[in-house]
């Protein structure tokens, strides 16, 4: 067992490597848990020291010497938990174990000690007692905590007496896996992938499992294989070698292969698992922290680093959003950002403002080959600047709801209608010209009518005051929206007619989204 599968996802799936990389081939061979400061004394060479920081929690500069002489007991990782007694990892602490090659571990709250512990001394154990010879390598099963798939192909090869090739490209797997117990990386299956096929018989469908026999030509031999294919919600190939006599593969055989491809199959549905919950926990923090719910920035950045999130100098915020919300859905924020979350119809992207505006010209064409807008937050300064960042994207994007412009990338300090607006929106006779011109359709209390004068005098001002396109989007018969448009004016006391009396309920209408916003 080496250091570096304690951040095997099937083992340990959220420790993170904080430092000291050059140390991941280590061999380990025990854990032992940190209890005083010179415990390293009885260090016997190899083990995985875990422990809480409690020792550390008056001096934490005292971790660095505490790592560098467990070095040179040839310790082969140490692991701290955060939160309890220390709330980072010192500088020089991290700085020792980059020079030395110890890897320095981040252990989340949530483990218990004889956890880790009792599954690390399982694998050793098994480990041994497959070099003596005392378990076939096929003995693991998938109820095993330590169970991994190609350890299971090989199992396989070694049964069959085969050769078989597997791809599963949601595991990594791209191998060829010989009888005799090796596997062969990728550059080998490729040579395999490479080779034309020259004949292929297909065989009745096992199930969901496509079947077929393919004669291919590698290198001056004809080889035969025996395809297996699943394609549904994960792609699945394996191909058996078949010896030069043989016509079929035995039915005991392929049991065995068709058994082989579901236990892929689980690994990649609990690789989704795994992910999908890492990636549900980067999309709460993200929203989180859009939503200013951090108020101390060193905490957010502990947080972020702890889920291998590692935000720009510069970040800003996009909201990426369709135009026809009910026509239209983004399985993908379109925009290539560094970290996206999903949010009802749209997207809330988080990016280096650097780049976008090196970009602005390629988002602006997708936001147009889309039917997109996409609003961005002015730069912030530092993490909790995200929040205000994402509060301008979205009063941009409020706007560009609101006001309807063509598809297109907008930033919040370029929307000069918004700008000037907001302005307007504080003068002294600005609340005159709302209460004139649009608080008595607000307000109005009719009961018979299926739309309100408000939203009647909205869509007029958004059709540019065409009644029959106005009808159009609400649905109506064009007398019926003649008859709105006269009761509209009786309430004012206003002809529409009047092209002063139009930009007057414009204003009103701008004036009260500034209000509302």
């Amino acid at each position: 067992m080496l250091v570096a599968d304690l951040l095997k996802k099937k083992m340990f799936p959220d420790f993170r490597l904080v430092a000291g990389s050059k140390g991941l081939s280590e061999r380990l061979g025990g854990v032992s848990v940190i209890d005083c400061p010179d415990m390293f004394y009885w260090a016997r060479g190899g083990e995985f020291l875990i422990g809480s920081g409690f020792i550390f929690k008056n001096d934490p500069s005292g971790l660095a010497s505490f790592i560098k002489q467990a070095w040179e007991k040839n310790v082969a990782a140490i692991g701290l938990k955060l939160g309890r007694y220390l709330s980072e990892y010192p500088p020089e602490a991290i700085e020792a174990a980059n020079d030395l090659g110890l890897p320095l571990i981040d252990i989340p709250m949530k483990y218990k000690w004889v956890d880790i512990i009792e599954l690390i001394h399982d694998i050793l154990y098994l480990e041994r007692k497959s070099l003596q010879g005392d378990i076939h390598e096929g003995f693991l099963t998938m109820w095993d905590e330590v169970w991994d798939v190609r350890r299971s192909l090989l199992g396989l090869a070694k049964t069959l007496g085969r050769e078989i090739i597997v791809i599963a490209p949601q595991i990594q797997i791209n191998n060829v896996f010989l009888p005799h117990g090796e596997s062969l990386d990728f550059e080998d299956a490729g040579k395999f992938f490479q080779s034309p096929v020259v004949k292929d018989i297909t065989l009745p469908r096992e199930g969901n499992v496509q079947v077929s026999i393919e004669h291919r030509q590698i290198g001056n031999n004809m080889e035969t294989y025996a395809a297996y294919r699943l394609k549904t919600d994960s792609i699945i190939e394996l191909y058996l070698r078949m010896t030069e006599s043989e016509q079929y593969i035995p039915l005991q055989h392929q049991r065995m292969v068709l058994r082989a491809i579901s236990l892929i199959r689980a690994s990649i549905i609990e690789e989704r698992l795994i992910s999908s919950k890492i990636q549900a926990q980067k999309e709460r923090f993200l929203e989180n922290l859009c939503l200013g719910m951090y108020n101390d920035a060193d905490l957010a950045l502990q947080k972020a680093n702890s889920l291998d999130i590692l935000l720009p100098d510069d970040p800003a915020v996009l909201v990426v959003a369709p135009r026809d919300q009910e026509h239209s859905y983004l399985p993908t924020p379109i925009y290539t950002s560094m970290y996206a979350y999903r949010i009802g119809f749209n997207w809330v992207c988080i990016d280096s403002s650097s780049r976008i505006e090196e970009n602005r010209l390629h988002i602006d064409e997708l936001a147009r080959e889309n039917d997109l807008w996409i609003s961005m937050g002015s730069p912030a300064k530092d993490i909790q600047g995200i929040a205000r960042s994402y509060s301008e994207a979205k009063k941009s994007y409020f706007w560009l709801r609101e006001f309807r412009p063509e598809a297109g990338f907008y930033a919040f300090n370029n929307l000069l209608v918004q700008t000037l607006f907001s302005q307007v929106v504080k003068l002294p006779e600005a609340k005159d010209l709302w209460e004139r011109y649009w608080l008595p359709l607000k307000t109005d209390k009719g009961t018979r009518r299926i739309f309100s004068l408000a939203e009647v005098a909205k869509t007029l001002i958004q059709q540019d005051f065409n009644a029959r396109k106005a009808a159009e989007v609400l649905h109506l018969h064009y007398n019926t929206i003649r008859n709105y448009i006269e009761e509209l004016e009786r309430t004012l006391g206003i002809s529409l007619d009047d092209q002063l009396n139009r930009q007057a309920l414009i204003l009103g209408y701008y004036v009260d989204i500034s209000r509302e916003s």
